[in-house]
C-alpha cells in the first residue's frame, strides 16, 4: 500500500471515518473500536471497492470516555482516537 489519508469526525452520538487508501480491487478492512483498556466495544469488516470511502458510525452506546478507531487493511493498522463527552 503506497498512502492513505485517515480522518475522524465526532459529535453527538456519530462518528464519521472518510479515508482514501491506495488500493487496487475489493478489499476488506477490519473495523474496531476499541475503549483504553483494549476491551473491543464494535467490530465489523467493510470491503471497499473505491478509494475515497466515507462511513457514518453510531456511537449512542459509548459512555463518556477515550476510545480508539483502528481500521486494518492488507497488514497495516491505523490508529485515531476520539472522545466521547456526554
Amino acid at each position: 500500500m503506497k498512502s492513505w489519508f485517515l480522518c475522524i469526525a465526532y459529535t453527538k452520538d456519530v462518528l464519521r471515518v472518510n479515508y482514501v487508501i491506495d488500493l487496487t480491487g475489493n478489499k476488506p478492512i477490519n473495523f474496531l473500536i476499541t475503549d483504553i483498556t483494549g476491551k473491543i466495544l464494535v467490530e465489523d469488516i467493510w470491503t471497499i471497492d473505491s478509494n475515497i470511502v466515507s462511513k457514518t458510525i453510531n456511537t449512542e452506546q459509548l459512555q463518556t470516555g477515550i476510545y480508539f478507531l483502528q481500521l486494518q487493511v492488507q497488514g497495516e493498522q491505523f490508529i485515531r482516537n476520539f472522545v466521547v463527552n456526554k
